[in-house]
This record gives C-alpha cells, sequence and structure tokens, in this order.
C-alpha cells in the first residue's frame, strides 16, 4: 500500500516541487528587476536636476538664494531688521516699513 502510495504522490509532490522552485526564482528576478528600475528612476532623476541647472547656468538664469549665500558672493553682511517676518495687517507692515525709514 504504501508503494502504491509513494507511486501516486511523488510525481504530484515533484511537480509542486518544481512550480515553488520556479515562482520562488521568478520573484526573485522580479525583486532584482526592481531594484534595478528604481537606480535607474535614480540616475534619471539626478541627470534631469543636473542637466536643468546646468542649462540654467548657461543661460544666466539665478534662482533663490539664501542670505548666508548672497553674503558670500557679496561679501556683505545682510542685516534683518526686528519685526520683520511677523504677520501681520498691510497696516502693521507700513508702521514698521516706517520706523526703518526714520
Amino acid at each position: 500500500m504504501s508503494e502504491w502510495i509513494q507511486k501516486m504522490l511523488k510525481p504530484i509532490l515533484d511537480d509542486e516541487y518544481i512550480k515553488g522552485f520556479e515562482a520562488g526564482v521568478m520573484a526573485q528576478k522580479l525583486k532584482e528587476d526592481e531594484d534595478h528600475n528604481k537606480r535607474l528612476h535614480e540616475m534619471y532623476t539626478y541627470g534631469y536636476v543636473q542637466g536643468e541647472e546646468d542649462t540654467k547656468v548657461k543661460l544666466g538664469c539665478i534662482e533663490e538664494i539664501s542670505a548666508e549665500e548672497f553674503d558670500r558672493l557679496t561679501g556683505a553682511k545682510t542685516e534683518i531688521p526686528d519685526g520683520f517676518g511677523f504677520v501681520g495687517t498691510m497696516d502693521d507692515i507700513s508702521l514698521v516699513l516706517d520706523e526703518e525709514a526714520v
């Protein structure tokens, strides 16, 4: 009886083992493909940003720079006045500007 069971089950188990092994191989290949595509996307993004920056430099386009970068480029020291940066009404802002003019 056990011989008969082995003869009947062995081909079924062998087929299932082969299918499972193939599924594992395909899963690993998909993971590697996903990693590869992610690296390609990162390289594309980096190249696009670099190309955009290079083009802006060639065309003389300047984007916003920080106060520290401006100071470094001009050799000047930028001081931010007291009260600058608060959120207020137009009247509040005009008061601050009037105080600076005095």
